[in-house]
């Protein structure tokens, strides 16, 4: 009998947030929603504050998100952006955004 062969979410680019601390989380995800081309995954973990924390990034800058699905909740899809222009029927990331990080 030949095995089912699961679906995994690392083959899309991928942030893992296992490791880093719930302070850093904010910058993090910021850096990589606007560096790196949707869809993209951010993978939050069980960690109820975490998947918090990395959703008020996405809302905050009006990115288009799908939380997880029936059997993994522990990560976030980010499918696109409210507030760039639609290409075709996906909605577009904008790569080409730089963002300035002032660490003080």
């Amino acid at each position: 009998m030949a095995r089912k062969k699961r679906k995994t979410i690392e083959s899309e680019a991928s942030l893992d947030l296992h490791g880093v601390k719930h302070q850093d989380v904010d910058i993090v995800v910021e850096n990589h929603v606007f560096m790196t081309p949707c869809p993209h995954i951010i993978i939050t973990g069980n960690s109820i504050e975490m998947h918090m924390l990395a959703r008020r990034v996405l809302d905050r800058h009006k990115f288009r998100y799908k939380v997880g699905d029936v059997n993994n909740k522990g990560y976030i899809k980010v499918v696109g952006s409210m507030t760039h222009p639609r290409q075709g029927d996906e909605w577009a990331c904008n790569a080409n955004q730089t963002v300035m990080v002032v660490l003080g």
